[in-house]
């Protein structure tokens, strides 16, 4: 499942061997990030007192995931409905430049048509977020693992 917000774009796929566990993916480390602090909002903490671990895969479509459960995935959702604080998504979004420089509008427009483009241009990103990867790395917010 896609889902577009004003903060950006995040992926959700079931985990392929792992049942009741979800997979949000993202092609922005900050939304990763924003995205699992918002997956257990509300909770003081998961039942073996862990929270949500970012981790960055450099060989994936998406490089920044978390995994949830079926409960934190409901809450991520419902945080982000809670946050539709506009009468127009785009114009709320136009600010946001998360996978080009051209901006967050105008991806929505093209994504199908220019798949590989954009993807080139998020490995481009995936680079340049590396010094705030190695940041979050030594805060312990984001665990790098090679491998799907």
């Amino acid at each position: 499942m896609w889902v577009y917000t004003t903060k950006g774009h995040i992926s959700v796929v079931q985990h392929f061997d792992k049942v009741g566990t979800f997979i949000v993916r993202s092609r922005q480390l900050s939304t990763a990030i924003h995205a699992a602090r918002l997956s257990v909002s509300g909770i003081a903490a998961r039942p073996d007192g862990s929270q949500p671990m970012v981790t960055a895969m450099s060989d994936a479509d998406y490089p920044y995931r978390f995994e949830c459960n079926q409960i934190e995935l409901t809450i991520l959702m419902t945080m982000l409905i809670g946050d539709i604080n506009y009468p127009n998504f785009k114009a709320a979004a136009s600010g946001n430049t998360e996978l080009t420089g051209r901006g967050y509008v105008a991806h929505l427009h093209d994504t199908h048509e220019n798949w590989m483009d954009h993807n080139t241009a998020d490995f481009e990103r995936f680079q340049e977020d590396v010094t705030d990867l190695i940041a979050a790395t030594e805060a312990g917010t984001v665990e790098v693992v090679e491998g799907r």
